[in-house]
């Protein structure tokens, strides 16, 4: 496999050293430019590929790998390519003593090429791949479209819909650097070992130079190409997901993309520059895998991504794209930012070295030495006492944990917190923590009657969690100790979970069905290429209208009712008051608030202040209302703080408006 480093560089010095000229400072060849741009096509072309440098030529490929002033086709200019399947064509000029151009690289997509993809494509191998843990779960990696769902006449005409109708990410790399193996020496002699980007496991991911192309099939002028790294990531699956990385090494240094500005949710708050892009597979709940292939829609992890930036205002935005490999259509992918302390500059200002980032299994990303603290010493002092309370809030963020702990209970988040959380925070300046939710593909799932929502074991009120639990099961109980925060807590949960909140049942299902909509018509692709996946083990073949559409329809019954139960579960264990806040009936000018409790008083402010004070006196200023109703004469820009107060407790805090 080529030197990565080395690879950008190569096609440059190759062109100088042709010539037997200094590096310095040569004068650069006009760049390539091509006749058809890149994007779909539904009939054959000749793309003509010239240079307005005179005497220039052109060395051009068609198997993915970067062409070289000593390597490819052409060696003309211009030249003309006949383009009559879906080709990944690249291109590059040189001319003696001057510096070649960069590499060009443009995907011309047929879709009815892409529906007749065949078992075996000439070059590229047939591994056997892993569906799920066990070793013996394996697979034979085919690239076949399966014709009983492209001929299919409920899907005939939505699948070639459905290619068009999401962002297409086209990512072209040498062959040999995606699938490639070399000879090595072992005990046994010389074996095969892998050592393409595909195979890559986990922290032990392999990395490649490679082009990206972003398509859109209803706007092909948006369409664009920029350098990058691809890496592999997570799991050596079958179907296996994959990392975008942009530095200078490779090409750009951040991909300026609009990439998430037609997602279907949060796309008004997505930033527009990125060191890094994480292609989701799906893993968990795939077709591809093993593990819940009929609880599969591909949309959970983005439904709790986009659920807690509508929570916080924060969070890993993300969206849905084809993927090709080298030509290949590879399936749906779920494109997303990776909250690391990349992903923390981005969205709030600073250089990446200014950030420290955590993942379940430790730091990786910068200085810890707060982090150290807040999750050794500081979260074993006493919390309950208001100096230490307020000095915690200093080193974590307790509103955005509250947001975070609770979304996580309230989707029944299994494999966690263990394993799949994310936080991090500023160092330079220093600012608190914040929690990020990551990979929750391992949620809305009910065991029988059982509801989704419930508090976490390890987070229970009779749980003995020992120093070696997750650090933020061990920052949850040193915070529950103080009052104050667990009134925050509640006041959270009503906040999103009534009226209009983000966790209502209305909200709730809107927000999965937007995005359900958004792949309708793109899963059916998906199924062609990986719904028959696990056929060798004597399973059906999984489509959209037997297997998504259901599933999609089981996770809407899932939040029917999923907020009542959260706060019965919560109750149960002393997190949610027992007594409700005060009910508004508006009418004109006039504001009633009414106790629905039937004991207790009702307290409130008309200047935005909380009339409870902290520690759990009433505040100073705060106004006595009636113990059932009170009537208030709002007058313009009056903000309403109200509450309810028994003896023992005060209610979660309701504001209007």
């Amino acid at each position: 496999m080529r030197n990565d480093r080395m690879s950008r560089w190569a096609v440059m010095f190759a062109g100088l050293l042709l010539t037997g000229q200094d590096a310095a400072d040569p004068q650069p060849v006009a760049d390539t430019k091509f006749s058809y741009n890149r994007g779909f096509y539904d009939t054959p072309f000749t793309a003509l590929i010239q240079s307005k440098t005179p005497g220039a030529r052109i060395r051009y490929t068609l198997d993915g790998s970067a062409p070289t002033p000593t390597r490819g086709l052409g060696d003309a200019s211009p030249v003309t390519v006949r383009v009559e399947t879906t080709t990944t064509l690249r291109a590059m000029a040189y001319k003696v003593g001057m510096r070649p151009t960069n590499v060009d690289t443009h995907t011309y997509i047929f879709i009815e090429d892409v529906l007749k993809q065949p078992y075996g494509v000439e070059g590229f191998p047939h591994p056997t791949l892993r569906t799920g843990f066990r070793p013996h779960e394996k697979v034979i990696l085919d690239y076949q479209m399966d014709a009983s769902v492209v001929d299919d006449p409920r899907y005939r005409s939505a699948i070639r819909k459905g290619l068009r109708s999401i962002p297409t990410i086209s990512i072209v790399l040498a062959r040999e650097d995606l699938f490639g193996e070399v000879e090595a020496s072992d005990d046994s002699g010389l074996d095969m070992r892998r050592s393409g980007v595909y195979w890559g496991e986990g922290g032990r991911g392999r990395t490649s130079p490679a082009s990206v192309e972003l398509l859109y099939g209803s706007t092909p002028q948006r369409g664009y190409q920029v350098d990058a790294a691809l890496e592999s990531h997570s799991w050596s699956l079958v179907k296996r997901a994959l990392k975008l990385k942009f530095q200078r090494d490779y090409g750009a240094g951040k991909w300026e993309s609009p990439i998430f500005e037609d997602a279907p949710l949060n796309r008004d708050t997505a930033p527009e520059s990125f060191d890094r892009i994480v292609l989701r597979s799906g893993k968990d709940r795939s077709w591809a895998t093993r593990w819940h292939p009929d609880q599969t829609t591909y949309t959970r992890d983005q439904w709790a991504r986009d659920t807690q930036i509508a929570m916080s205002g924060v969070g890993a935005h993300g969206t849905f794209v084809h993927l090709y490999l080298n030509g290949l259509y590879w399936g749906l992918y779920n494109a997303t930012e990776r909250p690391d302390a990349w992903f923390q500059a981005s969205h709030f200002g600073g250089d990446e070295q200014d950030w420290f980032s955590v993942r379940h299994n430790g730091p990786f990303q910068g200085a810890s030495s707060r982090w150290d603290y807040l999750r050794g010493p500081l979260k074993d002092k006493n919390v309950a006492e208001p100096s230490r309370y307020r000095q915690i809030q200093e080193y974590l963020d307790v509103v955005q944990f509250a947001d975070y702990v609770l979304l996580s209970w309230y989707i029944g988040m299994r494999d966690w917190p263990e394993n799949n959380s994310y936080a991090g925070h500023r160092n330079n300046p220093s600012s608190p923590a914040m929690f990020f939710v990551w990979d929750a593909e391992e949620s809305w799932a009910s065991a029988g009657e059982q509801p989704v929502a419930s508090v976490h074991p390890a987070f229970r009120a009779d749980a003995r969690p020992d120093p070696d639990s997750p650090d933020l099961v061990l920052l949850w109980h040193s915070l529950r100790r103080n009052t104050d925060f667990m009134t925050l807590f509640a006041d959270r949960v009503y906040l999103h979970c009534f009226n209009d909140g983000a966790l209502t049942e209305a909200k709730a299902i809107e927000r999965w069905r937007i995005l359900n909509d958004f792949i309708s018509d793109a899963v059916i692709a998906e199924s062609a290429r990986w719904g028959d996946v696990l056929e060798p083990f004597g399973q059906r073949t999984r489509t959209r209208d037997e297997t998504f559409y259901p599933e999609v329809e089981r996770v809407v019954s899932l939040m029917r009712g999923n907020v009542g139960a959260f706060i019965d579960g919560l109750r149960k264990e002393g997190y949610y008051p027992v007594i409700d806040p005060p009910q508004f009936s508006p009418g004109g000018r006039i504001l009633r608030l009414r106790n629905p409790n039937h004991r207790g008083t009702i307290y409130f402010t008309l200047n935005g202040e909380d009339p409870r004070a902290p520690g759990g006196e009433v505040a100073r200023g705060a106004l006595t209302g009636a113990a059932d109703e009170e009537e208030i004469a709002l007058e313009g820009g009056t903000t309403l703080k109200a509450r309810i107060r028994t003896r023992n407790a005060w209610s979660a805090l309701a504001a209007w408006p």
